[in-house]
Order: structure tokens, then C-alpha cells, then sequence
């Protein structure tokens, strides 16, 4: 198992302990288990969607890319990131949440340290040539010192320090933001009073950057702003929520970096504020999520097919045998593993956390339909928690028509992943091919009793 792209714990055998592993959901899908989706998320592909547009543009290109959580938008664009590589891009991928963020509290001044942090920290430039970004810190310095005393050391002279030395002072100041809020509010006011500087400073980084990369044969710089959509909302009396903040009224500023820039942005955002963000960024790049039901409610057996398909390369990293013999030997029926599939709403990280779930219930292989019905209402419950009680007949009416409205209260039910967005390729007659695009409640929500009564109740008027 020594290429297995899994954690080093894996039951040998390829038991219990091998199939829990192998689906967990916080980790992103590695090529030995990443299975193709293009055909049942209406053709959508991320090198087509996202990358072309890099590719093929004379100047910085800054891109929104979007999504629910949890369905696939890191794989993708890691996936893109291994794309561009190939094309002869740099490329600075990060994760914002993870060392650069707190979700809870982030303002733009945060994304941008975020940014410069993991420039610096990825391009080196040659040892003989001047830094800007380090000079915008070492001018400041006296000031990022008294603010941050917690997190540098006041008795350095940050111009008797190393390259290396400096960087590090930098990366330590602007990660540790993260996990010391009392001066976080701080260092982002001296930032935002800084913040034209700043963006010259990093401007004239990139350029010299980009003439090193050029020698060395290489085309540009992108960075990947990755989870910037976990940034929590922040609804404000009589303003602007902290989203439209950051994306919309720091637009230009958001755009001001001179390299190719993909920022995750939260999908409540592009569905709340679509035409404001498609006017300022131009189109909006929608990771769609994976059909398993059509609109009658009937199974779509092509989306159906491709989960199955990412159940069998996760046990195959496993036990190949159990892989072939997926409806017998890791469930007990293939009505089972059909049933599974359809009511992760074609979910990807939902999926991985039923499947979890199931095997919670399970002593010993096969999984039995009780541990799949234990799994399906644990994810359930989840959505019983999340829905107040003036949302269920608004969700009656969303499954009823297959559609919503752009409101604060839609966009809070579709970044909570009540109401799920979805996307299919459609030929007319002539042979022309349209993409249309609907929406429905999550399947585990149908039968809660708050969602049956006022769904009966929306039926009733109508009648």
C-alpha cells in the first residue's frame, strides 16, 4: 500500500477499516481514485471553463469559480493547477482556511496578506535581486512590531535579516493572524491604510517575478485562492453583508493584483448578487453539482452510473475485489448502492459522509439496508437543525417548481445546501445543445414532517 493515496492506518485486508478510510471527506481525490463527471454535470470542465480563458489572454485574467461545498471544487481545481503547470504556468496554489484565515472574521485586507504571503513564500526571487514586498514590510516594520509584539520579535532589525530570515518574519506575521484575534483587527487597519502601497509593491514583485519565469521558459503566474468560500456570512444592519464587501465593493482592488488570480467565492454570493458579480468579473464559473434525480423525481441512471463509479474506485484503492462485487461483497444489494448514490443529491462530500456513516453501523461486511437507513437520516437530522420553521414552505415551493428566486433567504438555504442547483446538457430537434439549469430541495429533506405538511399546504392552494 505504499502509493496508496490514503492514510497510513488502512486495515491490510481491505476491511472495515480500509472502506471507512477510504472515504473521508475532507480529503480531496487524488488521480487514483478522481473519476470524471464532465458528461453529468452538463459538460462542464474546469480546463474548458476556467483555465482557456488563462491560457489564451494577452493580459491578467481574475476569475469568481463557485460552488456548493463539499461537491468538488478543490479536486477540480487542483486538478487545473496540474493543467496549467503543464502549459508552462507557475502556479501558487493555497487553501486559505487552512493557515492564511479565520472564516469567522475576514476582510479583504486578510485575503490580501493571504495572497502576498504565498507569493512570497512560492517565488523566489534571484538572490541578487531586490524584493518589494520586503521593502513594503521593512519601511513598516516599526509599526507591524508594536502592533504584533505576540508574534515577531521586538528586538530585530528586520534590514539586518537574511532574505530567507525575512521571509519567514513576514509569513509568520500574516499566518499567525489567523489564530490571535486580539490584534488580527489591528494589523488590517494599518493594511487597509497601506493598501495601495501594498498593491504597487506586490505589482512590482510579480513583474520582476514574471520576467525570471520568462527566462526560465515559463508563461506567467496564477494563484489559486482556494476555500475562500467557507468565509462565513456576515449579515449587517443597514450594510452590505461582508461578502459584497470583499467580492463587490473591493472589486477593483480584488482585481488589482497583475497575474492571472481564481478566487473561491461563497455560491450564496453568484446566486444572490449574479448580474453584480457577472458585471465586475464577467461570467461566473459554476462547479454544477451531479444529476441523480430528474425533475420528476425518477432516477437519472447516467448520474446514478457515475457515483457508482466513484464507489468502486474508492474500494478498488482497497480491495479490487471488493470493487467488482460492489452490491455483494461492501453492500448487500445493488438496490442498496443505487440507493445511496440518489440520496447524496449528488453530493460528493455528502456521498463520502454516507458511506462513513453506513459503515458506523456495520460490524462486519456487507452493509445492510439499516446502517444505509441510519446514514441517510443522520444527514437528515443535519437538515432538520439547519431549516427554521418559516423555510419549509418556501422549500415546498422550490421542489414544486423547480426553481427559486434570488433573495436573502433563497441564497441563505442554498449556501446551508437546502436547495441544490443543477445543470443539464439538452438537444433540440435541430441538434443544437443547451445547457438548463434547475434546482430542488435535497432528497433527505422530503420526508421531514415540517417539509410534507407545507408541501401540502402550497398543494392546497393551488388545488
Amino acid at each position: 500500500m505504499a502509493n496508496s493515496p490514503f492514510p497510513a492506518n488502512f486495515d491490510p485486508s481491505g476491511g472495515i477499516t480500509g472502506i471507512y478510510n477510504a472515504f473521508e471527506p475532507s480529503e480531496t481525490a487524488r488521480d487514483e481514485v478522481y473519476v470524471d463527471l464532465e458528461d453529468v454535470r452538463g459538460g462542464w470542465n474546469i480546463v474548458r471553463e476556467v483555465g482557456r480563458r488563462i491560457e489564451r489572454s494577452q493580459g491578467p485574467t481574475h476569475q469568481l469559480y463557485s460552488g456548493h461545498r463539499g461537491v468538488g471544487k478543490s479536486t477540480e481545481l487542483l486538478r487545473l493547477k496540474a493543467h496549467l503547470e503543464e502549459q508552462g504556468f507557475l502556479v501558487v496554489y493555497f487553501a486559505a482556511d487552512q493557515a492564511d484565515l479565520e472564516p469567522e472574521d475576514v476582510s479583504y485586507a486578510d485575503v490580501l496578506l493571504a495572497c502576498t504571503r504565498n507569493l512570497v513564500k512560492t517565488v523566489r526571487l534571484e538572490k541578487d535581486s531586490r524584493n518589494p514586498i520586503l521593502e513594503w514590510l521593512s519601511n513598516r516594520w516599526g509599526d507591524f512590531k508594536n502592533l504584533a509584539t505576540d508574534l515577531v520579535d521586538t528586538k530585530v532589525k528586520f534590514d539586518s535579516l537574511s532574505v530567507e530570515q525575512q521571509i519567514l518574519q513576514f509569513t509568520k506575521l500574516t499566518a499567525n493572524l489567523r489564530a490571535v484575534p486580539s490584534i488580527r483587527q489591528k494589523v488590517r487597519q494599518a493594511v487597509d491604510e497601506n493598501t495601495v502601497s501594498l498593491v504597487e509593491a506586490v505589482n512590482e514583485f510579480i513583474e520582476k517575478a514574471a520576467e525570471q519565469i520568462a527566462a526560465q521558459g515559463k508563461r506567467g503566474i496564477v494563484v489559486m485562492a482556494d476555500n475562500l468560500d467557507r468565509i462565513t456570512l456576515i449579515q449587517r444592519e443597514g450594510r452590505r453583508s461582508n461578502h459584497e464587501e470583499i467580492y463587490l465593493d473591493r472589486c477593483e482592488q480584488m482585481k488589482g493584483l497583475a497575474c492571472h488570480m481564481i478566487y473561491t467565492v461563497p455560491m450564496s454570493l453568484v446566486c444572490g448578487r449574479g448580474m453584480e458579480v457577472e458585471s465586475r468579473y464577467g461570467d461566473r464559473d459554476i462547479l454544477p453539482m451531479v444529476v441523480m434525480q430528474n425533475r420528476d423525481g425518477s432516477p437519472n441512471l447516467d448520474g446514478v452510473a457515475a457515483f457508482r463509479k466513484v464507489l468502486r474506485r474508492r474500494v478498488a484503492a482497497v480491495n479490487e475485489e471488493f470493487a467488482d462485487n460492489l452490491g455483494s461483497r461492501v453492500f448487500e444489494s445493488e438496490e442498496l448502492v443505487d440507493r445511496l448514490c440518489i440520496m447524496s443529491g449528488g453530493h460528493m462530500r455528502i456521498l463520502m459522509q454516507m458511506v462513513q456513516k453506513a459503515v458506523d453501523w456495520t460490524d462486519a461486511l456487507p452493509i445492510r439496508k439499516r446502517a444505509v437507513g441510519r446514514a441517510v437520516s443522520s444527514i437528515r437530522e443535519t437538515y432538520v437543525d439547519a431549516i427554521n420553521g418559516e423555510d419549509w414552505e418556501l422549500l415546498a415551493r422550490v421542489h414544486l417548481a423547480k426553481t427559486f428566486v434570488n433573495d436573502a433567504r433563497h441564497d441563505r438555504l442554498v449556501g446551508d445546501r437546502c436547495i441544490l442547483q443543477y445543470c443539464e446538457e439538452v438537444e433540440d430537434e435541430d441538434g443544437e445543445v443547451t445547457v438548463e439549469k434547475w434546482a430542488d430541495v435535497h432528497p433527505t429533506i422530503l420526508k421531514i414532517d415540517g417539509f410534507q405538511r407545507a408541501l401540502e399546504h402550497v398543494k392546497g392552494e393551488g388545488a
